[in-house]
């Protein structure tokens, strides 16, 4: 059912946004009746790229030592940031070795995706099941990966976190959205998706990736459904007050 309701949403998508959405919720509820339970063995690889995010990054790095799914690796790229950053990673990796792992560039890569670093680290390791982002300056709720691992099976290879926006102290709820960037995807589809373009292309990254998993989903017959709780906080600061604008407009 999940394969057939994610192949109509992605028809409608371009001929009748409110039916495609109304079937994006409908797969939602669905897909959380009939979720199974997660596999403690399942492991989980989560990428974060930092870069002068002294003022979060130990918050979203808290939020994942928090989670109730404790089978997971997280590998840090910092893209030659300029404040204290490098230092509080270092300060975790070396207290929590062989589940943290820092890989710290000299300078910016820009128009490099670093998220590429930690794609291709991934696919060379075959003991990591899945692959998912945290942003350096998000919180992911306590069940985030749970909530994902829940739903992932062999006619859903993809999960698109239901994310919450806030200001940037998250004393505001501004809105909750479909993330385009924050994925939980089964080994199988990075494996033939690949890693992400450059970031000067004239398609915002986010978007370009996620438009390649929904098509290889309609290629290889599963589903990209979406998750009915909220999976992370995310912070509405800087570059991202212009798309916040956006949204009210």
């Amino acid at each position: 059912m999940s394969v057939i309701l994610f192949r109509l949403e992605h028809f409608f998508r371009k001929r009748h946004l409110g039916s495609a959405l109304r079937i994006q919720k409908l797969n939602s509820r669905l897909s959380h009746l009939n979720r199974s339970k997660a596999n403690p063995k399942t492991r989980v690889f989560i990428s974060m790229c930092t870069f002068n995010g002294a003022s979060w990054v130990k918050n979203a790095i808290d939020s994942v030592l928090n989670q109730s799914h404790t089978n997971w690796f997280l590998r840090v790229v910092d893209d030659g940031s300029s404040d204290s950053t490098k230092q509080i990673l270092l300060h975790y990796q070396e207290k929590f070795p062989g589940q943290i792992l820092v890989h710290a560039l000299n300078e910016n890569s820009f128009p490099k995706s670093p998220t590429n670093l930690n794609l291709e680290h991934f696919l060379v390791k075959n003991e990591f099941d899945v692959f998912t982002i945290l942003d350096q300056d998000d919180i992911a709720e306590t069940k985030w990966l749970q909530m994902g691992l829940e739903l992932l099976t062999a006619k859903a290879k993809c999960v698109r976190c239901r994310n919450a926006r806030y200001n940037e102290d998250l004393t505001e709820h501004f809105y909750d959205y479909p993330a385009a960037s924050q994925l939980f995807l089964a080994r199988e589809v990075v494996k033939r998706v690949g890693v992400r373009v450059n970031r000067n292309s004239t398609i915002a990254g986010d978007t370009e990736y996620l438009m390649r998993v929904e098509q290889d989903a309609i290629d290889h017959n599963h589903a990209v459904i979406l998750s009915k709780p909220i999976c992370q906080k995310m912070r509405v600061h800087g570059a991202n007050m212009s798309r916040q604008k956006r949204r009210r407009e």
